[in-house]
């Protein structure tokens, strides 16, 4: 871009609205579609871009470009903190701990069969209570219990010899798996080659 179509005074103007839209020590910024129409710009021009540009370049001091979505334009090293965001834990009652174990209980095999969660909650007749169970199942009351994702998934009773066979299957390398490597490396060499004769076709 060739910034020396802005003149000096134009680019205090800039500055001087930053300085107004980002109070220092805050790490507040600005985006670049309201900083133009704050400065009274034709957004039909696309000066927005021009304007991150002019930051980038250095031409506005002590300012710079963020990316993503709170992105736009703020003090340089200046940022919002914000806390990470921590999982609230739902407030289960001892009465609904009550009637969870009964039908876990009652419903859960000793071979390790999940049993669907609205099969659980339409033996605990509780309505819409398929996050609270998966919620509990966590909690250490219910530690002869885990949660099983996915299809076919559900609520099961740990089995011992079951869940220990799971963990020996994961740690087993499966035949042939060395090569697996290197058939994938080929592989994707191939789709390449494809993907560039099929866009040298299409540049024809």
């Amino acid at each position: 871009m060739n910034d020396s179509v802005f003149t000096t005074s134009f680019i205090d103007r800039i500055k001087t609205t930053l300085d107004e839209n980002c109070t220092e020590g805050t790490g507040q910024c600005i985006t670049r579609t309201n900083l133009a129409k704050a400065l009274g710009l034709d957004l039909k021009l696309r000066l927005e871009s021009a304007l991150g540009t002019l930051v980038t370049s250095g031409k506005i001091a002590g300012y710079e470009v963020r990316k993503g979505p709170r992105g736009g334009i703020g003090r340089t090293g200046e940022r919002v903190e914000r806390k990470p965001s921590t999982p609230s834990t739902p407030d289960i009652s001892d009465e609904f701990k009550g009637k969870l174990m009964a039908a876990l209980q009652t419903l859960c095999d000793s071979d390790g069969t999940p049993v669907p969660r609205d099969q659980i909650q339409e033996h605990m007749g509780v309505e819409k209570s398929l996050p609270l169970i998966s919620a509990a199942v966590r909690l250490d009351e219910f530690s002869d219990f885990k949660t099983k994702v996915g299809k076919g998934g559900g609520v099961r009773r740990i089995v011992e010899t079951l869940d220990t066979e799971d963990e020996i299957e994961c740690n087993e390398t499966e035949p042939g798996s060395e090569n697996l490597g290197q058939d994938l490396t080929a592989s994707m060499e191939e789709n390449t080659e494809d993907e560039d004769e099929e866009l040298a076709e299409a540049a024809i």
